[in-house]
């Protein structure tokens, strides 16, 4: 079992004052840890978190990279051994010699094997010599970082022996600085929290955190936005709808014109002018979401509308021979990756990323893109992303879909990334596994699957600009444009994730736009997000294992379904690339592609855009559920369950349809609360309520049209006091939330109807069958829900004032053995209650459906189930329809039954019941 544990040392020298500090580590391996698999006549040999790779051709042995925070500021100097232990395993073996990674596009018949190194595999001594290097310095808003790559496994390739580091103490040296500063205490605790995640000491990260002081700008104004859109006029008031949105939920959102940024900052172009207003409004803003809206399409100039950074990591001599730019690939980690002063081109040579540019490769801030020209594409990714945040469709957010088809070689396993995302997603989640290798399916097998709609999807296959290949031979299969624009999967729009090459390259050679503006643009389909690759995918053919394409979706999926809550897409792709980042500064593998992956892979879509895994927001309305004929009035209040809290829909649009015609609306008030008055003919009107924010119909329900009589049933009726015939006091209870107080006062009748006042409840859409007024101030109501798909639903209704204020409680389902008055519906129906005041306690009984009698308590101020012993296997079905307490005695109780003549009696207050259909009352 691997372990680590470390510490911190500080020295100064007094003469410069410049700070030194030390961290020592030591980690700790065992052979259970070594995972061996066989590639052709070689042993490849892996360790969990770490990867094998090497120089090409050179033993292909496990680097375990170790990421350090240190102090914000800080750079790493180096890196020392200060003691190890190791030990000589068993076996022999046949190390497999390092390959270089292939663009996933490939014909596998170009695939060379390069024969290992002979100089290497003649040695007799250990390879490799180091067992730990510094291999750079990273930043994360302000958060130092240093990288140590580790080699706890050596070989002896001439004798074929492995020698394992079963214990290694390392020193790393770090130069303190000044410690940088972040705008906002969100900041600083949403990178904090990703630091920890990837740190090997996160108990370090919090005492060496940069300091919370906002900057003051010489362009922008004071204020506090997490979440900007940067974009152009018009469709800047298109934006407008989705930061209004933003802010109300909590996230405050502006829209900036990129036209104001090229007016007002400086810059080489205007991608760096873009990014040098991003830093400005990190520090000034609080900003940590970018939304670039508008494609970076540099080969069709009206389409260019925030520029793709290129950037370029090596030459590849691969096909398509068609594009003489596929070395130069469009990178919007380049707005993301902003700390310190560099622009990612050190030399000044406008070749921006090179390995010497000092790329910043620790997101500092979560970038997405809009890929919209026009209105009308705007509109329509503004309406996806508030559908899918607000109110999706309920019935496709736990789905996914896994399509593959057959690459490269023989030798390649296409289903080994699809498995590791399969393996993270809860059972409750339906996955659709479309391995075209297992079982063949067809091109229109898939378009289906497709329409049905799928909460994620990520798909192994060939790309070019315009399609994702699953088959080359006929009958081809492909998800092409085309296809695209013609799915049908409606409101059921997901997020898409493919390791194909060029499926998100923003600038596409033909007059067109590539899959994943596409899928991101269909109106009424599609998907609301795409993370795709804008150059080639890379791929690992001859190890059998997954390449830095694979890896990176992978770990984007980890991120989704291993964080709790929900995650953001943006944050989701940031923290993937920060996993791999460090393996990107190694020169020991950067043969193994990850760099040029870490700059490929972009968000169409919003970063701050949750994706739903466990559960997807949705609104509730309360309105009655019937309404009399004639004038009235519908109060109604919507609520926005977001899957962490239930807040009021303030500002909603609340319209009522009478037979498809809106005859009025409301805007709801801060408490989520309207009115709305209609007037209706006859009980064949048809009235619909319906609710819309922003732009979006989020919910609705029927209103049924009654005559008066129908809504007149009284089911129980107290008297509370009287002298003779001369009744001072009654209540009576009935069906659709009746309830009346009745009082003579000087022979005058007064008959009242009372509405229970509490917030969230409509009592018309419950049936009361019982009261009980022990006195004239106490009193319990009962009853059911009065629709017949709720009708099991009980409510208990009690005042303590005589009706002047009331609460309420809910069953919980007796039939699992819960103790009843929670705070949520249930499915026990109540049916009568009787309540007396006994030894200044209150005392009493509550009969129901489901062979359940309820007993008060009144130390724990509750009600518990009992079930009287009835002898009958279908006691479960039992109604108690009625009650009777012996006056005096509140342990002396008679119930009866349903329709089959069942009495149950007991005198210990339900210790023990006596049951018999032939018992009489004595």
């Amino acid at each position: 079992m691997k372990k680590a544990i470390g510490f911190i040392l500080l020295a100064a020298t007094c003469a410069a004052q410049v700070w030194a500090g030390e961290i020592t580590r030591t980690i700790s391996y065992s052979a259970a840890d070594l995972k061996f698999s066989k590639a052709g006549v070689y042993d490849y040999v892996e360790i969990k978190g770490a990867r094998s790779a090497d120089i090409v051709v050179r033993p292909a042995l496990p680097v375990a990279m170790q990421v350090l925070s240190i102090p914000s500021g800080a750079k790493a100097t180096s890196v020392e051994v200060v003691s190890f232990q190791k030990t000589l395993l068993t076996g022999v073996y046949n190390i497999f010699p390092s390959q270089p990674e292939v663009p996933l596009s490939i014909d596998p018949s170009l695939i060379v094997w390069n024969p290992p190194d002979t100089a290497i595999y003649n040695l007799n001594t250990e390879y490799p010599v180091q067992i730990a290097a510094l291999t750079g310095n990273g930043n994360m808003c302000g958060y130092s970082l240093g990288e140590v790559a580790l080699r706890p496994l050596h070989y002896i390739p001439a004798t074929g022996k492995l020698v394992l580091y079963t214990n290694i103490t390392y020193k790393i040296t770090y130069v303190a600085g000044t410690a940088e500063n972040v705008a906002s205490e969100l900041q600083k605790n949403t990178f904090g929290h990703m630091v920890k995640n990837m740190v090997v000491n996160p108990e370090a990260v919090d005492a060496q955190s940069p300091l919370i002081n906002k900057t003051l700008s010489a362009k922008l104004p004071p204020g506090n936005y997490p979440y900007v859109i940067i974009t152009k006029p018009p469709m800047d008031t298109v934006f407008q709808r989705l930061a209004s949105w933003k802010t109300k939920k909590g996230v405050p959102g502006t829209v900036v014109s990129v036209d104001w940024i090229a007016g007002n900052y400086s810059g080489y172009d205007l991608s760096e002018k873009v990014r040098n207003f991003i830093k400005d409004a990190r520090s000034t803003w609080s900003t940590m979401y970018v939304l670039l809206g508008g494609q970076g399409d540099d080969t069709h100039p009206s389409e260019n509308i925030i520029p793709a950074r290129h950037v370029f990591y090596l030459r590849t001599q691969e096909e398509p021979s068609w594009r003489n730019d596929q070395d130069s690939i469009p990178c919007d980690l380049y707005y993301a990756g902003i700390s310190g002063t560099g622009n990612w081109d050190a030399n000044n040579n406008h070749v921006w990323g090179e390995l010497s540019d000092g790329a910043d490769l620790y997101p500092d801030i979560f970038v997405g893109r809009a890929p919209v020209v026009n209105i009308a594409q705007a509109q329509n990714i503004v309406y996806k992303i508030l559908k899918y945040e607000k109110c999706p469709p309920g019935d496709y957010i736990k789905k996914i879909i896994l399509p593959t088809t057959s690459y490269l070689s023989t030798d390649y396993d296409e289903t080994l990334s699809q498995e590791a995302i399969a393996a993270m997603v809860s059972q409750d989640w339906t996955i659709t596994k479309l391995y075209y290798n297992q079982t063949p399916f067809t091109q229109e097998q898939m378009i289906q699957l497709f329409n049905e709609g799928y909460g994620l999807s990520h798909w192994v296959g060939h790309g070019l600009e315009d399609l994702i290949r699953i088959r080359y031979k006929l009958p081809a299969i492909n998800l092409t444009n085309d296809d695209a624009d013609t799915l049908q999967n409606g409101d059921r729009t997901g997020i898409a994730n493919a390791i194909s090459c060029f499926s998100g390259a923003m600038d596409p050679l033909w007059n067109d736009d590539c899959l994943a503006d596409h899928l991101i643009n269909k109106v009424g389909g599609g998907t609301v997000g795409a993370i795709m690759n804008s150059r080639f995918g890379w791929g690992a053919p001859t190890t059998g294992k997954m390449g830095s394409s694979e890896l990176l979706d992978v770990e984007i999926f980890n991120k989704i379904f291993n964080t709790p809550d929900s995650c953001k897409i943006g944050v989701a792709l940031a923290a993937s690339k920060t996993r791999w980042a460090p393996y990107a500064d190694n020169p020991d593998i950067q043969y193994a592609q990850m760099r040029w992956c870490l700059y490929e892979l972009n968000l169409f879509g919003d970063p701050e855009m949750p994706v739903w895994v466990n559960s997807a927001p949705y609104y509730t309305m309360a309105c009655p559920e019937t309404v009399l004929v004639g004038d009235a009035d519908l109060p109604m209040s919507v609520l926005w369950n977001n899957t962490k809290a239930t807040m009021p829909a303030a500002g909603a649009c609340v319209k009522v349809y009478l037979n498809g015609v809106v005859v009025g609306t409301d805007t709801t008030d801060a408490a989520g609360a309207g009115i709305l008055h209609l007037t209706t003919a006859s009980t064949n009107d048809v009235v619909e309520i319906a609710v819309w924010d922003d732009g979006l119909l989020v919910c609705s329900d029927m209103c049924k049209v009654v005559s008066p009589r129908l809504n007149t049933s009284l089911r129980d009726i107290q008297v509370i006091k009287g002298n003779g015939d001369q009744y001072s006091l009654a209540w009576a209870v009935g069906d659709n939330g009746r309830i009346k107080k009745i009082t003579v006062l000087n022979s005058k009748q007064t008959i009242t109807d009372i509405n229970v006042g509490i917030t969230g409840f409509d009592q018309t859409k419950y049936d009361f069958k019982g009261l009980s007024f022990p006195d004239s101030m106490n009193g319990w109501v009962v009853g059911y829900k009065n629709s017949e798909k709720d009708k099991y639903r009980g409510v208990i209704l009690n005042t303590a004032n005589g009706g002047g204020n009331w609460s309420v409680r809910y069953s919980s389902d007796a039939g699992v053995g819960g103790i009843l008055g929670g705070t949520s519906d249930s499915l026990t129906p109540f049916l009568k209650v009787k309540m007396t005041f006994y030894n200044s306690q209150y005392r009493g009984y509550i009969s129901c459906g489901k062979g359940y009698i309820l007993r008060w308590n009144p130390v724990y101020k509750r009600w518990e189930p009992k079930r009287p012993s009835t002898n009958s296997a279908d006691s479960l079905t039992i109604w108690y329809n009625g009650l009777w307490m012996k006056p005096g005695d509140p342990n002396y109780l008679w119930a009866s039954g349903d329709e089959r003549n069942l009495f149950v009696k007991t005198t210990n207050g339900g210790g023990s019941w006596t049951c018999d259909s032939t018992l009489a009352f004595s």
